[in-house]
């Protein structure tokens, strides 16, 4: 579990996660800032492209400095096996940066407005929780501060 932090939270990449019931609404909920499960980082998530219906993300705030806006989720599209959630995208990858492992991953929009992220491999799944930051997390730079209010 702690690799797996370690892994989301320092320099992963998420790719492909995916659900065809979601609509443009449905893909705004997750877009923005994200604080990761240990704290350590924020990743704003956004259209890859302009007008592409996929979600990318990029480490954009870490404790020792912005890194130089790491990529750590690529591709997400709605995924058809849970429309009955809504906000589900799977059939992604997650790929640690330093190591250049692959694993399947997942990220689930929780009814309390977290967002679940997991890394796959083959049935056995480690789980974090992400969470919106906090406009009084005074560390942050001022633009992500504004867009927490």
């Amino acid at each position: 579990m702690k690799t797996f932090v370690k892994t989301l939270g320092a320099a992963a990449l998420l790719t492909g996660l995916a659900t065809s019931g979601a609509t443009a609404a449905d893909a705004d909920l997750v877009k923005g800032f994200w604080l990761t499960g240990d704290k350590g980082q924020v990743v704003e998530i956004k259209a890859c492209d302009e007008g592409s219906s996929r979600l990318c993300g990029d480490v954009v705030w870490s404790p020792a400095g912005t890194p130089d806006e790491t990529l750590v989720l690529l591709g997400l599209k709605p995924s058809r096996a849970n429309l009955s959630k809504g906000h589900f995208w799977n059939k992604g990858k997650v790929i640690d940066l330093e190591s250049g492992k692959k694993r399947g991953g997942s990220i689930e929009l929780l009814e309390d407005g977290t967002l679940k992220v997991a890394s796959c491999k083959r049935n056995l799944c480690n789980n974090q929780v992400w969470e919106r930051p906090s406009a009084e997390m005074a560390e942050l730079p001022e633009h992500i501060r504004l867009a927490s209010r």
